[in-house]
């Protein structure tokens, strides 16, 4: 087995885990897991009333990141729900560190799949 092809093997066990992990977590809060409507009410009222919202974001950007032409909205869409989720851990000083893990890994493995997205061409 060539390296290349265990380096592209590697990135996409990372890949659809990240997706997996996003699919996995808004089915449990589209479903009601009292796991997360416990978590969503210690952060804040409001984000346990918007948990079928949640939980249908972040399924649908774990769906996007699945397949090669939707891709970079399901990059973009992730990046943003992550976003969201580190600002709401922030706010109630809550443990954020496992979503910044997310962040870099899904943009690093971007990053070695679409290297041409990150290149800046100004002339």
């Amino acid at each position: 087995m060539s390296n290349s092809k265990v380096k592209r093997i590697v990135d996409n066990v990372f890949h659809y885990s990240i997706a997996m992990i996003l699919i996995s977590s808004g089915l449990l809060k589209i479903a009601h897991v009292d796991f997360y409507q416990n978590i969503l009410l210690e952060l804040h009222p409001v984000y346990h009333e918007n948990m079928l919202l949640l939980g249908v974001i972040a399924v649908v950007s774990g769906l996007l990141l699945c397949f090669k032409k939707t891709y970079i909205y399901g990059f973009i869409m992730s990046l943003v729900f992550f976003g969201g989720t580190i600002a709401a851990h922030m706010q109630h000083k809550d443990i954020y560190i496992p979503q910044i893990v997310f962040v870099l890994v899904l943009v690093y493995v971007t990053y070695r799949k679409n290297s041409v997205w990150f290149q800046q061409n100004i002339h």
